[in-house]
């Protein structure tokens, strides 16, 4: 079950509380969440690992980010389009808005964290 419900919530459709990220960033295993609502809220995306890349955040989650929780010493770069192309985006700290310019325009991220 525990096997399951990390792969659930890796794949984003299950949302996580602040807490829990919070006790993940400290165990090192999390370089970032995205959210597809403002201020941390509905589905979770979680991004594992201190230096994660995706050239494409698939399906169920382009142009869907609207809030990201960064972890600290750690940089989240969000890219409009795929492999890494289009407009960036870095975050160095949480956002609880990624702004109206890149709300919901998110399908490519760098994670990288410097611990």
């Amino acid at each position: 079950m525990k096997v399951f419900k990390s792969f659930m919530l890796a794949m984003g459709l299950l949302s996580l509380s602040t807490t829990v990220c919070s006790q993940a960033f400290a165990h090192g295993t999390v370089c970032a969440v995205m959210y597809e609502d403002s201020n941390y809220s509905n589905h979770a995306y979680i991004i594992w690992g201190l230096n994660a890349n995706s050239t494409y955040v698939g399906d169920s989650w382009n142009d869907k980010v609207s809030s990201v929780y960064v972890a600290p010493g750690c940089q989240l770069t969000l890219y409009q389009d795929s492999n890494y192309q289009g407009l960036p985006q870095t975050y160095t700290q949480s956002a609880a808005f990624v702004g109206s310019e890149f709300n919901d325009k998110a399908s490519s991220f760098k994670c990288t964290c410097r611990y």
